[in-house]
Formats: structure tokens, C-alpha cells, sequence
């Protein structure tokens, strides 16, 4: 009679992925948040497979922020794909291929759980590695991660590392030719903070779990090394060869003595995650020598002494090697300082070694003390939970004021989840409620230029333009280099007719920040609105040159045509058939467009066939007001008045002429 074991396992691991797949069956539709905006919303490096050869060598690709030029080819490679499978900006294309990469990492777990877990009998073997990867798929902190859009750096590169392990431990034969070490370059090429450990896996699995002895291991390991050195070595060249990338870590040593308490939160949160956030916001311990320091201390020294006594044995090889896993892969953002000491994507990968050695230790036993049924059966219950909990965690996901209301219950000192609570809030129209939030960010990260920004942003849009503009001043006082601040106070200034002023503010923003699609497009509008067409040309250009087929640059680019056409036929009927009303019309358009010399010659010709025309005398005054001369503008702003007694734009000449002559002596 043939053996149906392996059949039966295939459709264990069949079952398994769906029930996975019906976990996140409420997830597909759930939008992009946070940090997907600024890679991949705004981003039109990603909006057309002609881009595919910047993606491949140009860190800035990666996002409209010069601060966070981050060399990551895999995963900007997917997100331009899903934007061409999708047509767009459709959440469901890019959920998907996250989604599949998710699964793919399942059934890679399985393939190492159940190599990992040699020791155990045969036929325990698979239904223990199926356990450890159906928990893994099941579990809410993987929800936090597949749900977050831009985190799938975090799957694929998960992926290639696991992918590294799983080929090294199934396909011995290949080990000579180092094949294992290709998924492990890959995963580094998609992040390389979690994959660069992939070598230090290997050499784990091949000591712990097959108990090699003598050179091999460390020569397999060592090239493996190599290879990882290589791929960060060109990951950290393109990303700080940008000279714009800022990790914004805090100091090193604070970074470090906080780790430990933060790997005591990770593992608490794979026991039982009640603390999941898009952004935790948790500050660095003040003090080594702090109560949760030394706790964190005590609790990892409890965890690395249980691996190590787990991994001595044979009989929990399985065990040891899967919380060396769970230590192994958070030693990258433990050790190298990054912007927040702790964040929920971080435990995507430790989490599968956590799963490996539940499944482990459970099978032992159920084996060792005849429980088979009774574990199978708080296996069953465990997976329900879990599986009950990443449900949770989609809807959690599914609008942006959700996630941040949670993350701030979370957290309610946190000053940007606040903030970013307050941006969805006033999305929805609750101003006064997104005020409350934005005060409160203020109140708790006072340096904080955002929140200042964003509660400019609402005052204004209640109609307090005076305690608007104080909280953009502030914004700018704070961070006066910082191009997002720079965009919004010009999209600000330009909703309140300052379009001048509007123009400086959004021009530097896309000199800082050349990706920002909001700040072009209202530079655009902003140009637009001045009729100054030769600049609004330019400005067109540029923004096609750096997203080709934009529809807002390609009808800039028609519309400062089509003016710059205008003011042609203007001055050529106006030089065939001179009037003063003629001169006085070009004179304005040259003015618009910062032509104030020839406005000047414009409006003296004007005066010429019309010496007593207030209005050209008046253009006069205004031109010479532009070039800052300051004597013939009051003289001509006084003819203006003394011929229209009640002009009053001449009367604002004359005064704005006399204050800067009379500040200048």
C-alpha cells in the first residue's frame, strides 16, 4: 500500500495557505498609509516601466523626499509593476503582489521548519513544520507588515533570506556552487537591514541543526559573507552617495541600552499582541542603568541562555536554532541606529523563528508525554485566535483614521501619531476635532515643523489666516531647509492669493525636493495664475522630464505656449497699429511675466500718444518699483494721482514707493 503521507502533508500545505488567504480575505481594498505616500503616491519614479533603469541605479528613486533616498531595487522594481498592472495608484495590485510573495515566504518557512526539525520523528516532522508556518501566516504582527504597502521590503526581503536558509538545507548538493547565497543577495537588494544577516542563518543551521564539524560550514559561511558585504557595500554607496540620505537616528549609545527592552516588547507581542502600531512612537531610554533598561537586559539574557541550552542538545536542536532565528535577525536594527528604536515591521522575520520554535517545543510534547491530541487541539484554538486577530488588525488598516486613532490609544503621548490622527480627521471635514489633535501634537513635540504645518494648514481652512500664517512661521523657524514645509506653505499662500509669494516658497520647494508632484503642480498653478509664461514653460519641461506624460505639466506646457503665442501677437498688432491702450495691454503682460524693463518702455510709449494716461503712469510707477528704483516710481505714482486723483492702486504705488526710498536713505 503506498505511503499517503506526503500527499497528505501537500494538502495540509494546501489548507494552510488558504485559511491564511481567508484571514486576509478583508484586506484587499485597504489604502496606502503613512510612509506610502511619499514612495509611493507621490512618487513618479514608479508610474512607468521606462523608469525601470533609474529604479536599478539611482537611490532617489525611491521616494520625493531627498532625506529618504534608500537603494532598493527588488521592491521599487515590484511597485513599478503593480502600477502598470493596476493602471494606477490601485491598492488591490500592489496588496496582491504582496500578498503572493507572503505566501511564497510560508511555504519557505515550512520548507526550513521541517529540515530544522530533523531530530523529531518522522512522522511529527511535517505536521509540526506545517504548524510553525500556518502560525506564522496566521499572526496578527505579520498583519502589521503585509497590510503596511511599502513594508513589503520587509517580505521580500524576508523572502530571499529564509529563501537563502531553505535552499542551503534542501539542495546539499548545490552547496559547493553557492546557489544559496543568490535569494540571500536578492533579499538584501530589497532591504538590506534584515537580509544581511542571511550568512550568520546558514552558518546557524549548518552547526545547530546538522552539527557540521571541521572547516566547511565557516568557508560556506565566509563566501556567503562576502557575497552579503558586496550587495550592502553597493547598497550603501548608492543610498549615501545621494549625500541627501538622514536615518535621523538618536545617539548610538542611547539606541543600544534601549535594544534590549525593545526585544522583551517584540517577544511579548509574538506571545500576545495587544501592542501593534503603525507607529509606536517609543522614545530611548534615558539611562542604562533605568529600570526597563536593566529589565530589558535581564530579559534578553534569559532568552539568549535558553537558545543556547536549547541548541546544546540535540534532542531541541529545533528549538535553540528557532530563537537563535528570533535573536539572529533583530541583531541588524539592534545594533545600526535607525529614526524610531522600535517599530512593528522589525518583528516580520524574527517572527518566524519564534513560530519554528513554538512548533518545535509543542511537538515535543505531544510526543514525549502522549499529548498528541490535546496539543493538536490548543494548536486548533491558537491559530483561530491568531487568525481572528490579523482580521482585526486588516479592519484596524482599513482607513487612515482608524490606524492612527489605534496607534494613538496606543500611545497618546506620541505627537505625530497625533498629527497624523489630526490629517485624517480634517480629511473627513472634522476641523474642529483635527485642531484638538494638532494642538496636542504641538504641546508634545513642540520642534515637531509638521504639526505646526498642519495646524496652520486647519486654521486657515476655518478662516483665522492671521493665526494661520504665525503657525508657518514657526514651521519655517524650525526647519527652514525642509522642502515639505516649503511646498505646504506655498500651497497655502497661493490658496490666499499671494501668488508671488506663493511662487519663492514653491520653487525652492522643488529645487530641494524634485520628485514632489504636489509642489510642481502647484507651482504650475501658481505660474499660471501670474501669467508668466516663459517660466511656466520651463517649469512644464522640467516636470515632464521627470514624469513623463504628466497631465497637469502637458496642459501647463499648452497654456504657456499658447500665452507666449499672445503676447507675440500683442506686440506685433501693437507695433502694425499703435495706440496707447495697445502699449498700456503689452505693458501689463510683460509686467506679469517679470519683463520690467520692457513693461517700463511699454507704458512710456503709452504716455507718449496719451500724455495725461493715468493708468500708464501708474505701470511706470510699478516697474520702477520692481527694479528698485525707488525716486522715478514715487515720481510717476504722484503723476498718476495728480491726473486720477482717486486711483487707488496708485495710491499703494506711491506708499509701498515712499517707504522703501525713505528705508533706504
Amino acid at each position: 500500500m503506498p505511503d499517503r503521507s506526503p500527499r497528505l502533508v501537500r494538502v495540509g500545505l494546501a489548507i494552510c495557505l488558504a485559511a491564511i488567504t481567508l484571514a486576509y480575505a478583508n484586506h484587499w481594498s485597504n489604502p496606502f498609509q503613512f510612509d506610502d505616500d511619499h514612495t509611493i503616491v507621490q512618487n513618479p519614479a514608479i508610474r512607468s516601466l521606462s523608469g525601470v533603469p533609474r529604479l536599478l541605479t539611482d537611490a532617489r528613486a525611491a521616494s520625493v523626499l531627498p532625506t529618504h533616498a534608500v537603494y532598493r531595487p527588488v521592491t521599487y522594481l515590484t511597485l513599478a509593476f503593480d502600477y502598470a498592472l493596476g493602471g494606477g495608484l490601485e491598492p488591490w495590485a500592489f496588496h496582491a503582489s504582496t500578498f503572493a510573495a507572503f505566501l511564497g515566504l510560508v511555504a519557505v518557512v515550512f520548507v526550513v521548519a521541517r529540515h530544522a526539525m530533523r531530530d523529531l520523528d518522522a512522522g511529527v516532522r511535517p505536521w509540526a513544520a506545517l504548524g510553525a508556518a500556518t502560525l506564522y501566516g496566521l499572526h496578527p504582527v505579520a498583519a502589521d507588515t503585509v497590510n503596511y504597502i511599502i513594508q513589503r521590503a520587509e517580505v521580500w526581503s524576508a523572502l530571499g533570506t529564509a529563501g537563502a536558509v531553505a535552499v542551503y538545507a534542501g539542495w546539499p548538493a548545490a552547496r559547493r556552487y553557492g546557489l544559496f547565497i543568490v535569494p540571500g543577495v536578492l533579499g538584501i537588494l530589497a532591504k538590506t537591514t534584515p537580509a544581511s544577516i542571511f550568512p550568520l542563518l546558514v552558518l546557524l543551521y549548518a552547526t545547530v541543526v546538522e552539527r557540521q564539524k571541521g572547516r566547511r560550514p565557516w568557508v560556506e559561511t565566509a563566501v556567503a559573507g562576502v557575497a552579503a558585504g558586496a550587495a550592502l557595500g553597493l547598497c550603501a554607496a548608492m543610498t549615501y552617495g545621494t549625500q541627501s540620505f538622514d536615518p535621523g537616528a538618536p545617539p548610538r549609545a542611547q539606541y543600544l541600552w534601549t535594544q534590549p527592552w525593545i526585544v522583551l516588547r517584540y517577544a511579548g507581542n509574538m506571545v500576545f499582541p495587544h501592542d501593534l502600531s503603525i507607529d509606536p512612537g517609543w522614545a530611548p531610554l534615558a539611562s542604562p542603568l533605568e529600570a526597563r533598561a536593566i529589565a530589558g537586559m535581564a530579559g534578553l539574557a534569559v532568552i539568549v541562555g535558553a537558545a543556547v541550552w536549547c541548541a546544546w542538545r540535540r534532542d531541541t536542536a529545533a528549538i535553540g536554532f528557532g530563537l537563535a532565528w528570533f535573536l539572529v535577525t533583530l541583531l541588524p536594527v539592534s545594533v545600526f541606529p535607525l529614526a524610531e528604536v522600535t517599530n512593528d515591521h522589525r518583528m516580520f522575520l524574527p517572527l518566524a523563528g519564534a513560530c519554528m520554535a513554538a512548533a518545535a517545543a509543542a511537538a515535543r510534547i505531544a510526543t514525549r508525554q502522549d499529548q498528541v491530541r490535546a496539543v493538536a487541539g490548543a494548536a486548533v484554538l491558537v491559530m483561530a485566535l491568531a487568525a481572528a486577530g490579523t482580521w482585526q488588525r486588516n479592519q484596524v488598516w482599513s482607513s487612515h483614521e482608524r490606524v492612527w486613532a489605534d496607534a494613538v490609544a496606543k500611545n497618546p503621548d506620541h505627537g505625530r501619531a497625533r498629527m497624523n490622527l489630526g490629517v485624517a480627521l480634517m480629511a473627513r471635514g472634522a476641523m474642529a476635532d483635527a485642531e484638538r489633535e494638532f494642538d496636542a501634537a504641538v504641546r508634545l513635540s513642540p520642534t515637531y515643523a509638521l504639526a505646526h504645518v498642519n495646524l496652520g494648514i486647519v486654521r486657515g481652512a476655518v478662516g483665522r489666516p492671521v493665526e494661520a500664517e504665525r503657525a508657518f512661521a514657526r514651521a519655517l523657524e524650525l526647519a527652514p531647509d525642509n522642502a515639505v514645509v516649503s511646498s505646504y506653505y506655498g500651497d497655502w499662500l497661493l490658496r490666499q492669493g499671494r501668488v508671488t509669494e506663493a511662487i519663492v516658497r514653491l520653487e525652492y520647494a522643488v529645487a530641494r525636493a524634485p520628485g514632489d508632484m504636489m509642489a510642481r503642480h502647484r507651482l504650475l498653478e501658481a505660474l499660471g495664475a501670474h501669467r508668466d509664461f516663459a517660466r511656466l514653460a520651463e517649469a512644464a519641461r522640467d516636470t515632464l522630464r521627470v514624469a513623463p506624460g504628466d497631465a497637469q505639466a502637458a496642459a501647463a506646457l499648452d497654456a504657456a505656449e499658447r500665452g507666449n503665442g499672445d503676447l507675440a501677437a500683442v506686440r506685433a498688432a501693437v507695433m502694425a497699429a499703435p495706440t496707447a491702450e495697445g502699449w498700456l495691454d503689452l505693458s501689463l503682460r510683460l509686467y506679469n511675466i517679470g519683463d520690467f524693463h520692457g513693461s517700463l518702455a511699454a507704458a512710456t510709449e503709452a504716455t507718449r500718444l496719451r500724455p495725461e494716461y493715468a493708468e500708464a503712469f501708474n505701470n511706470i510707477a510699478a516697474a520702477h518699483a520692481a527694479l528698485q528704483e525707488w525716486a522715478p516710481a514715487v515720481a510717476a505714482a504722484e503723476r498718476a494721482l495728480a491726473l486720477k486723483p482717486d486711483f487707488p492702486l496708485a495710491r499703494n504705488n506711491l506708499a509701498w514707493a515712499r517707504a522703501q526710498r525713505d528705508a533706504a536713505r
